[in-house]
This record gives C-alpha cells, structure tokens and sequence, in this order.
C-alpha cells in the first residue's frame, strides 16, 4: 500500500478515536463550536498561501488580502448553510470539513493565476496532503460526535439569572 494512503488510514481512525472521546466528555451544546474549529485547517492554508506570496519576489498584497478575506467569508458562509441543514440532522455538521476544503479549494482556483503564479511563488504539494488528511480527521471525528445527537438545536444565548425567581 501506498504510504499515504496508510496514513490517510491512521488519521481516520485517529479521527473515529477523537470523535468517542467527544462524545463522551463533550456537552452536545458545543457541536457547533467542534465544527467550527473543525475548519480551521482550511484556514490554516489561507495563511499559508497568503504567507507564501507575501513572501515570494513580486509582491502581491492587494490581490493576496482579497483571496483571504474571499475565502474565510465564504467558509463562514458555508458553516451557516451547514448549521441550517443540521435542525433537521446533525449529521450534516460531520460534512462540513469537506465542504469547506472544496470551497476553499475552489477559491484557490480562481484565485490561483492571480495570486500564486503571477508572485512567482511555490506551493508545495504536501502542503494539499496535510489539508486532505486534517479534513479526514475532522470529518471521522465529528461523524461518530454528530451520532449521538438526532438533530441540532442551537444553544440559548441567555445569560443565566441569578437571585429570586418569581
């Protein structure tokens, strides 16, 4: 077997491991938050790119700051459709990673001529097989933690009272 694909193996089952632990230590109020974090890979490769064409010998800095404020919207805007489809199963939170790193794959296509050739910069490619195996982790995590929830109800954002309750 190819050792990417053994890793790749490691990091799910890493993620199945992860997601028991969540879901016997996690209240269900932080469904949200674990999948919210559970982007941040994605975003972590923002930095990344925009790092490396800040970085690169023609500057490009205008162009980087769009396709990062671009693409951190549109991961948020991707994580609100992801928790509308989750009242109905909380299973759709457990897909979110993988949406976010198409999205954000996507942005990184059409930003790619602008952004990262034109600076003269080098992404490498493990730097895509990190995201994918993040994204496999998050995803294994959340699926076995999202199980034990029938649907997603978002958690009141009251503040607790104290004293005399009438």
């Amino acid at each position: 077997m190819n050792l990417i694909l053994r890793i790749s193996i490691l990091w799910i089952v890493l993620g199945l491991v992860a997601g028991v632990v969540l879901r016997r230590f996690v209240p269900p109020r932080y469904l949200a938050l674990c999948t919210l974090v559970a982007a941040l890979p994605a975003a972590a490769h923002v930095a990344y790119v925009v790092w490396l064409v800040l970085d690169a010998p023609v500057e490009r800095g205008g162009v980087a700051t769009l396709f990062a404020l671009v693409a951190v919207a549109l991961l948020l805007v991707v994580y609100g459709l992801f928790l509308v489809l989750a009242r109905k199963r909380a299973l759709w939170l457990s897909l979110y990673p993988l949406a976010a790193a198409l999205v954000y794959l996507l942005v990184l296509l059409i930003f790619h001529p602008f952004t990262v050739r034109d600076s003269g910069a080098v992404i490498d490619n493990f730097s895509y097989v990190r995201l994918a195996w993040a994204t496999l982790f998050s995803i294994s995590a959340l699926f076995v933690f999202a199980l034990k929830f029938p649907r997603f109800k978002r958690p009141s954002l009251t503040l607790p009272r104290f004293g005399r309750r009438p």
